[in-house]
């Protein structure tokens, strides 16, 4: 070991015994009674429909601080007066321990009593309180034993806002943009949030609701309407543009590309609010996760990079509520892969370590699904694509179009690695020796043959199987081609929606000059300009692209 790697491993020795010490000393004050404090926060995060933090009449000595509802160890079930919501803030007039529960007595309209923590000082199981007076000098990342039993999820946190007493407040955010560790940064540093859970946004049948809340939070959280309104801010996603931010008071339609189709409509719900209000739009500041958090959390660009590594490892491996990144269809892929790379990129401006980097890469190939998401082990499947290459349809022969689509799916290593056939979804024949070929008998999807859902390469569902496949109407167009890319074209079939030819029309036909063709965003059948196979008839000089689909495929072993 040379000496300069010596000298980091002492350095990361002493921080984590400062760390271990700040905790200890910490989780110790917070079990002594006679601390007292302006402020406390409910940090419990609680599972789904049990988000809130109970409040009792009284402490009493509990036989399963977990359970619910708690009995106590007489056997009395423990009766609530109340509850707390996250985020809720609330002053503490005095703490007793009570067996392995420490109880704090809330002040106030709320009186009563709560589980401030599980486990003794200095080492809780579970800390559902924070005392925000110990942590207004805190610098960098909160250490998960300070949140200790505390399970907040890197996807998809719920967050219905909360207060703070900070001079900022979070208006917007991206749940893709280190969500957790913002909610953990502001739970701490006594900043509040407006944003509201976004997947409810725009897809529940309450979404009016969701708006109202989210504009009542602004006004609550963001004092809109008061003397001093807070100074707002909008957290942005990983993209490309990273650098010009922070910016204040930017156009919401230029700025659309950086924030997600939820905080496009609290930005323009924000900006109209402020000239009804007639405050300044150039006040809001719209920055990125990292900046926020070097600025109100005082991370370093070390803390940064640690998160930015972590980051991109469970987008790979999953975990931590995450799917693994092959599991991921190929939009959500693309998605992924791309924040990783832009969160990279911010945290290393020179670069990342070869082990990050070589994980991007492998990101970056992984382009294609070639085993559907939504399947078991042992599970059968086909794997359907448009060519991106395009050519005629005079050949009489179907192997000719079939070497087509090989040749198609021999271009992306990720295909050939199937060991799979691959055949043209196409009717074609030859009226001089009368050797004809069906679209259904060539892709061996007749109602007789094996049966198997057929996915797009983005891991997207085609067809339930051939009967869904011939029935008149896909699923989902088959919009994407070899290299996972959307792709809108026309393509040959020479066949009817029925997977059999008709009298013409048909691929090499020569008492004719046209041929069936489909389009690659339709999903019907029949000609109008909607069908995915027998859209209308073209002349078969044309150049066109075609469907390929593999044979029966079987999702190996976990």
């Amino acid at each position: 070991m040379t000496e300069e790697l010596k000298a980091e491993l002492q350095e990361l020795k002493a921080e984590n015994e400062k760390l271990r010490g700040q905790i200890k000393t910490l989780t110790q004050q917070i079990a002594d009674p006679n601390v007292t404090s302006d402020l406390w926060r409910n940090i419990h995060y609680g599972t789904a429909g049990h988000r809130r933090l109970q409040v009792y009449p009284e402490p009493a000595a509990i036989e399963d601080p977990h359970g619910a509802p708690l009995v106590t160890s007489d056997g009395q079930v423990l009766k609530e007066s109340g509850s707390l919501e996250f985020g809720d803030c609330f002053e503490v007039q005095s703490q007793t321990q009570v067996g392995d529960v420490l109880w704090l007595q809330i002040r106030g309209k709320k009186n009563g009593w709560v589980m401030g923590t599980v486990g003794r000082a200095p080492d809780p199981v579970l800390i559902n309180c924070i005392n925000l007076t110990l942590w207004k000098t805190h610098e960098g990342p909160i250490p998960p034993a300070a949140f200790e039993g505390q399970d907040f999820p890197a996807m998809g946190m719920y967050t219905a806002g909360y207060p703070g007493r900070s001079e900022i407040c979070v208006a917007s955010a991206s749940g893709s943009a280190f969500w957790r560790e913002l909610n953990i940064a502001m739970l701490f540093a006594d900043i509040g949030t407006s944003t509201v859970f976004e997947q409810a946004w725009g897809g529940s049948e309450n979404f009016q609701d969701w708006v109202a809340y989210y504009a009542s939070n602004c006004e609550a959280y963001g004092k809109l309407r008061s003397e001093h309104p807070k100074h707002l801010v909008v957290v942005v996603n990983h993209t490309e543009n990273w650098k010009k931010y922070p910016v204040r008071g930017p156009d919401v339609e230029q700025a659309k590309v950086d924030i997600g189709r939820a905080q496009y409509h609290e930005c323009i719900w924000l900006r109209d609010m402020h000239k009804r209000l007639g405050l300044k739009w150039e006040s809001v500041t719209f920055t990125t996760a990292f900046k926020f958090l070097q600025e109100h959390a005082k991370w370093t660009r070390r803390d940064f990079q640690e998160a930015a590594i972590k980051r991109v490892k469970s987008d790979f491996e999953g975990g931590d509520g995450k799917k693994a990144f092959e599991k991921l269809t190929g939009m959500e892929r693309t998605y992924v892969q791309k924040c990783a790379r832009w969160c990279i990129e911010e945290a290393f401006p020179d670069g990342p370590p070869a082990e990050t980097q070589d994980l991007l890469e492998k990101m970056e190939g992984m382009k294609v699904a070639i085993v559907p998401p939504d399947l078991d082990p042992g599970a059968h499947y086909r794997l359907v694509f448009v060519t991106s290459t395009s050519r005629d349809a005079t050949a009489t022969d179907i192997g000719t179009y079939n070497a087509f689509a090989v040749a198609a799916a021999a271009t992306n290593p990720e295909l050939t690695s199937l060991s799979t056939t691959w055949t043209c979804i196409g009717s074609a024949g030859n009226r001089t020796t009368s050797a004809y070929v069906n679209a259904n008998q060539n892709t061996l999807t007749r109602t007789s043959d094996q049966d198997a859902p057929i996915y797009r390469l983005d891991g997207v569902r085609v067809a339930d199987g051939n009967t869904h496949l011939w029935g008149g109407s896909l699923a989902h167009p088959i919009s994407i081609d070899e290299n996972g890319d959307a792709l809108s074209t026309k393509v040959w079939t020479g066949t009817q929606s029925d997977g059999v030819r008709a009298a013409d029309w048909f691929l090499g036909d020569t008492a004719g000059d046209w041929v069936y063709y489909g389009l690659s965003t339709c999903t019907g059948s029949g000609k109008g300009g909607s069908a995915w196979v027998d859209n209308l008839d073209q002349t078969k000089n044309s150049q066109y692209s075609f469907y390929a689909i593999s044979g029966i495929l079987i999702v190996p072993a976990a």
